[in-house]
């Protein structure tokens, strides 16, 4: 029924449209004033208007069904949490890749700026690498860099550097489990800045 209606509006935006343009294109052709009957003008109008009110209320729309799909995500998230408390493993793909070397995707990069998680990484450059390099043991290697900057990032959630992160997950009401999903993603790239590489992030 939606999508009828829809047809129905654009279909009459179409004619509006039809009723000026013929005399948009012979006005410019003669160079002459255009004279449309009033009824003809305001009605084209209006149609118009009920077109782009049902554009804007499509939008409106897709933006209440997206809520639904962010629930869900949660939820995927703290069952994956749950599973790895317990010693399994449920490979996902939204925040970073599963290929080595792991990188974040483009979706975890767009979180990370929105959660202040970048933020946090280049305000704290030259602290986190100290840290980090404090938590290393001897002969050490890339992984041991990768896997102890994502366990550091996750330490660090109670630390007052952290607070930006944690004021936005408060604002937008996201559980601690998907911060510290993303902040294991960060560690990613404090991972690169420690072996003072370029960050790596994963294209489209």
């Amino acid at each position: 029924m939606g999508n009828k209606i829809k047809k129905v509006k654009l279909g009459n935006l179409i004619v509006a449209l039809s009723l000026l343009l013929p005399n948009l294109a012979f006005a410019q052709e003669n160079k002459t004033v255009i004279e449309l009957p009033a009824w003809q003008f305001l009605s084209a109008i209006f149609i118009a208007g009920v077109a782009w009110g049902t554009v804007l209320l499509t939008i409106r729309t897709i933006k209440k069904d997206i809520k639904p799909l962010n629930a869900i995500k949660n939820a995927v998230i703290e069952i994956q949490t749950i599973f790895s408390q317990k010693g399994i493993l449920l490979q996902h793909c939204l925040y970073e890749t599963s290929g080595s070397p792991l990188m974040p995707t483009q979706t975890g990069m767009s979180n990370l700026i929105k959660y202040k998680i970048l933020d946090v990484l280049d305000d704290n450059k030259e602290l986190l690498i100290n840290k980090l390099k404090s938590k290393l043991k001897e002969g050490y290697n890339e992984f041991d860099v990768q896997e102890q900057a994502r366990l550091l990032i996750i330490e660090l959630i109670d630390e007052p550097i952290m607070n930006p992160v944690k004021k936005y997950a408060y604002d937008e009401g996201i559980p601690l489990n998907e911060v510290k999903s993303l902040l294991k993603t960060a560690g990613l790239l404090l991972r690169d800045d420690f072996l003072n590489i370029p960050r790596r992030i994963k294209e489209e």
